[in-house]
């Protein structure tokens, strides 16, 4: 009986390699490759282009980006396209319904779908959904003529279906024998090695593959998984190489590689202004653009001025014959990258290249040669395909566009015909059945991965540990598991959960001896629906705090801990002042400074430099001990960059400002209706003479990133931004942000327009009016789903960034990992 076996991309060559043996009755194929067969079988004239689908996302973006309201406040972000991408393939495989998508966004990404199906055909591609699309139809009408001799379908060690995969699959089986081939578990028990760190874990690894290959097991028989292979790149590649082992090592990203760090140097180069940095990297030998420049000439500019501008260079290099050549091509170049097609700037960059054919380039041996063509190949692929389009954008965007390309863009070294090590996630191991198989980097958080609900669907990408965890056991014979008690940076793991507990009995490589796992589950929300009506009677009663909200924000399960089960953390006795106390005092002599200088002329800088000193000392004497040095100095350079920034006629005005009854209307899956009172403290509100204002918040440790405070997941200032409109009505609000005493940097966003005024500089953070007004909309959803999430008792320890857990108190009782990403 013929058997049509549909197996993973990752083990395609090893079973087609064993169904040699078979005498033709077991063909394998993988599921893109058996929809491409049918394809062409049917006579279906496509192109396959990985590269014209990501410039098909980048135009449908740039069509609808002037018409976007929803997306507006986040749709100049560089990994907006990215998410777009994701989005679009999630929705054509199944996988995401529209009506899952909260009711603002929904016509938006219809349009943004339409308009990157119509640019797919403009070019003839068919994209992977598509091409299992179109081959699901035609099996629907008429099964293709290869098909017929096979009587069984058997599915090997395949991941988890699409919803379009698994009705292609359903449609391929009918009338024929379905075989799930899933590999059972062995039955021996797997050792769990606990090492130092990650270095340590891969020295325990490759010693024990060196072992094994030295008692005769061939490279094919032993493999090595990771959550994540990429997150040990760097350790692999020398470790492996020190025990001589022979691996399958990754591609390289082309953005990583000298010809693309060229590139994205030269193009840095024309968008900042060519500052000397520019210039040395775009002639950095081994890494930059293969200009003839002598020695003599590569001192000049080491030891040259900061000077701005090629026209300032050419004068001042432009007497060497090397920089003189150098210096020209660049500007000849340099004016071809106006606002203009695609296909314009693609032309432009390849007439810079064709200066620098890949004989011009110094290679040393062989394999930096090859890999050096194949870069070159890629982009020249690359800009071809973008000679296609014809949407015209900046060359700013031009440059997103090519570095996110480069960047997904792998490179693989040179083939061999010798056998290798495979090193593979552990979710493509599938079909693997080996003698040996190592598994490192079992760390809560990475195993299973740390799920976050999606910023736009709302929903979990969950990772079931059970099926995880057998799967491990049944891709080898023989399993070892690995694990790191400590990061990179020194900070402690916990063990992942499907190591329950660590037996005495340690081994003679040093690590422990673990048993076999069992199901731990793990906290996520509240059962007990009196317990739930309880919280939502306490906060509909009493209210939440700007803080509190913002605390369920960056952590639920810290949430939870302290408002729900109101912990008390436990804190070390100490007679020094805290950084909180720290952060205290800053603020009440911030406070006073401007209290006495709300109004008349400003004090000068020595002046108000002399003043909160002698404040900060005041509040120190109190204390019985002397200001801290540190204290006074980062007080004086705070209150010379503030004292400047009020100068443009910005006086702090309103400080300390306390608000309440800030009401947000909470929507819940049933249908019930509430209306939520947040309460605060606004540290300080700036006015302008025609009325327009700012507000900020003091922060004397770190803060949120600006993408972090754009996409909600921060939301302490842009609560207060909701309350600003109701203490000040009638007045415009230009700006809102974090404000660091220690950098006197403001984190946050504003409107474009008035940036000169506020002393910033140009930014994804600083917004178009119309796209500033757009947020607040987007702030208020998010504080509304954030409070819908109280409401429904949902409290996952899922920190919103690696920061969060380096400060959490509780990070006894949560068990995550210290610094998860």
């Amino acid at each position: 009986m013929k058997v049509l076996q549909i197996v993973p991309p990752k083990f395609f060559q090893e079973l087609r390699w064993q169904a040699v043996y078979s005498q033709g009755r077991l063909q394998p194929l993988t599921i893109q490759g058996l929809a491409s067969r049918i394809l062409k079988e049917r006579g279906v004239v496509y192109r396959e282009d990985w590269v014209l689908e990501t410039v098909a996302v980048w135009e449908a973006v740039e069509q609808l980006l002037p018409d976007l309201e929803y997306f507006a406040p986040i749709a100049h972000y560089p990994g907006f396209v990215d998410e777009v991408r994701w989005l679009l393939h999630q929705v054509d495989y199944g996988e995401l319904k529209l009506d899952e998508l909260p009711s603002a966004a929904r016509p938006e990404v219809e349009k943004l779908h339409r308009a990157y199906h119509a640019r797919l055909e403009a070019y003839g591609v068919l994209d992977g959904p598509g091409q299992l699309r179109r081959a699901l139809i035609s099996l629907q009408h008429t099964p293709p003529a290869f098909l017929q001799g096979f009587q069984q379908v058997e599915l090997v060690g395949l991941p988890e279906l699409t919803p379009l995969e698994g009705e292609f699959i359903r449609e391929l089986t009918r009338g024929r024998v379905l075989r799930l081939a899933q590999p059972e578990p062995g039955e021996g028990e797997p050792s769990i090695t606990a090492a130092l760190d990650p270095a340590a874990e891969i020295e325990e690894i490759a010693k024990a593959v060196r072992r094994q290959l030295e008692d005769g097991l061939s490279p094919r028989q032993i493999g090595v998984a990771f959550p994540e292979p990429r997150n040990y790149a760097s350790l692999l590649l020398p470790i492996f190489e020190k025990y001589g082992i022979p691996w399958n090592m990754p591609g390289q990203s082309l953005a990583d590689l000298p010809l693309g760090r060229a590139v994205s140097a030269f193009l840095t180069g024309e968008i900042a202004g060519w500052h000397k940095s520019h210039l040395q990297l775009l002639t950095a030998p081994g890494w930059g653009l293969p200009f003839s420049l002598t020695e003599e000439e590569r001192r000049a500019l080491r030891l040259a001025p900061p000077l701005e501008g090629l026209p300032a260079w050419v004068e001042y290099l432009g007497s060497f014959p090397g920089w003189e050549g150098a210096l020209t091509l660049v500007r000849q170049v340099s004016q071809g990258f106006p606002a203009q097609p695609l296909a314009a700037h693609a032309r432009s960059l390849q007439k810079l290249l064709g200066h620098f054919p890949p004989e011009r380039w110094q290679v040393g041996d062989l394999l930096a040669k090859a890999e050096l063509l194949k870069s070159w190949d890629a982009l020249q692929l690359i800009l071809d395909d973008l000679k296609l389009a014809e949407t015209v954008v900046s060359l700013e965007r031009f440059a997103l566009l090519v570095r996110s390309i480069m960047q997904n863009y792998g490179v693989n070294p040179p083939r061999t015909l010798a056998d290798r090590i495979a090193v593979l996630p552990i979710s493509e191991l599938g079909a693997a059945r080996l003698k040996a198989l190592h598994v490192g980097g079992l760390v809560q958080g990475d195993f299973p991965r740390n799920s976050r609900r999606h910023w736009l669907t709302r929903l979990k990408a969950s990772e079931d540990a059970h099926a995880m965890y057998k799967l491990i056991l049944s891709a080898g014979e023989d399993v070892f598991l690995y694990y790191p008690q400590t990061d990179h940076e020194g900070k402690l793991n916990l063990p992942s959960t499907v190591i329950s507990r660590v037996d005495e009995e340690r081994r003679a490589s040093g690590g422990d001896r673990l048993p076999i796992w069992r199901p731990q589950p793990e906290f996520t929300s509240l059962a007990d629906p009196k317990v739930v009506e309880e919280i939502r009677a306490r906060i509909l009663a009493e209210g939440l705090s700007v803080s509190q909200l913002n605390r369920y924000a960056r952590c639920p399960y810290h949430f939870f801990c302290a408002f729900v089960l109101k912990l008390d953390p436990l804190e070390e006795e100490s007679l020094e002042p805290t950084a909180l106390d720290e952060g205290r005092i800053v603020h009440s002599v911030l406070q006073k400074f401007w209290e006495n200088h709300s109004e008349g002329p400003l004090p000068t800088i020595s002046q108000g430099q002399g003043e909160v000193e002698g404040l900060l000392q005041e509040h120190y004497a109190e204390l019985g001990m002397p200001a801290p040095p540190r204290l006074l100095r980062m007080l004086r350079r705070f209150i010379r960059y503030d004292l400047g920034l009020a100068s443009q006629g910005w006086r702090p005005t309103f400080l300390e400002r306390r608000f309440r009854g800030l009401m947000i209307p909470v929507v819940l899956a049933d249908g019930s209706e509430y209306q939520v009172e947040l309460r605060g403290v606004i540290d300080r509100i700036d006015l302008a003479p025609d009325g327009s204002y700012v507000l900020y918040d003091y922060k004397t440790g770190s803060a949120p990133t600006a993408t972090e405070v754009r996409l909600g997941k921060d939301v302490q200032i842009a609560a207060y931004l909701l309350a600003a409109q109701e203490l000040l009505p009638a007045a415009e609000n230009v700006g809102v942000g974090y404000y660091l005493t220690t950098t006197a940097k403001r984190v946050g966003i504003f409107q474009e327009d008035w940036t000169e005024p506020l002393l910033l500089r140009r930014g994804d953070n600083c917004l178009a009016k119309e796209d500033f007004l757009a947020q607040l909309g987007f702030f208020q959803e998010t504080i509304s789903s954030l409070l819908g999430g109280i409401f429904a008792g949902k409290f996952p320890a899922e920190p919103s960034s690696s920061q969060v857990c380096s400060y959490c108190p509780y990070q006894g009782i949560s068990r995550r990992e210290v610094g998860i990403g």
